[in-house]
């Protein structure tokens, strides 16, 4: 069994301003779609995005996968969408 919880995808806002982020989608180059919900990411501030299951708190939110992982070790591609549905950052490994 896969440890979903073991790995995470990590946000930094880098403007000058807090971004609300409820209705952003994080998709991999799959079928692995997160869609936020009401979030407010500071400005210089990080999150991380576990992909497995837990408590949603201050620097840290779950997809809820249970058992199973997001990101490909081979390399993937984590794609970051506006709630308008644009395009705003991409980070290929």
């Amino acid at each position: 069994m896969e440890n979903p919880n073991g790995e995470w995808i990590a946000l930094t806002n880098v403007s000058r301003q807090t971004i609300n982020l409820q209705g952003y989608r994080l998709n991999d180059n799959g079928p692995h779609v997160y869609t936020f919900n009401d979030y407010s990411l500071p400005a210089g501030e990080t999150v991380r995005l576990y992909s497995g299951a837990g408590a949603d708190g201050a620097g840290e939110l779950y997809w809820g996968n249970v058992g199973a992982s997001v990101w490909n070790n081979e390399g993937d591609v984590a794609y970051l969408y506006s709630a308008n549905g644009t395009l705003v950052s991409q980070y290929q490994y």
